[in-house]
């Protein structure tokens, strides 16, 4: 059973030796996952969870789920269907980018992008979020904008009517009650 939150995690993470990698403390094993259970649906669950709780380390071996879960693990993580919702924070443009660029990745940021607007964004991964944001804070700088979003890999340009008929169709879902955030791989030319 798997059982979701909204909060996030905070999980330090720690050396695996000492040379690194740096892993969360907590690991989840297919140890006693049986064949009847392996199955690609449950393991995308199971992973994407763990990775947004920040357990980032998983045991797995060729004989755990009946010879199936190491293989699975694998097609798994290489079609990347579990994925990651970036956290982003969005600082000013007047904001001194060398500087943010620097406590950003010192705190454990994934990447800094510079807006067209000027703007800078930096993207984290869900579970360092707090940590980045806390130490960005400690460093003096104070996002306009700290939020979870979802960013598509591939976006497509629309134009002409294509983009208006998008348009309206993101108006009427944005405009229903139970609707709290609409995204999108479209770019519309305006």
């Amino acid at each position: 059973r798997i059982i979701k939150s909204n909060k996030l995690s905070k999980m330090e993470k720690i050396y695996l030796s000492d040379s690194g990698p740096k892993v969360s403390p907590a690991i989840y094993g297919f140890y006693r996952w049986n064949k009847a259970e392996v199955n690609e649906k449950k393991m995308e669950d199971i992973v994407q969870l763990c990775l947004e709780l920040g357990i980032n380390t998983f045991d797995h071996a060729d004989t755990y789920g009946g010879y199936a879960c190491e293989e699975l693990f694998g097609d798994i993580i290489k079609k990347r269907s579990v994925k990651r919702s970036p956290e982003q924070l969005i600082f000013d443009p007047e904001t001194n980018e060398d500087k943010l660029i620097e406590a950003a990745l010192e705190g454990g940021a994934e990447d800094v992008i510079s807006n067209d607007d000027g703007s800078i964004e930096v993207i984290t991964a869900p579970y360092e979020f707090i940590t980045v944001k806390e130490a960005l804070e400690k460093a003096g700088f104070k996002a306009e904008l700290a939020e979870v979003t979802m960013k598509p890999s591939n976006e497509a340009l629309l134009t002409g009517d294509d983009a208006v008929k998008m348009q309206k169709l993101l108006d009427a879902l944005e405009s229903l009650d139970d609707v709290q955030n609409v995204y999108t791989t479209a770019i519309l030319d305006e």
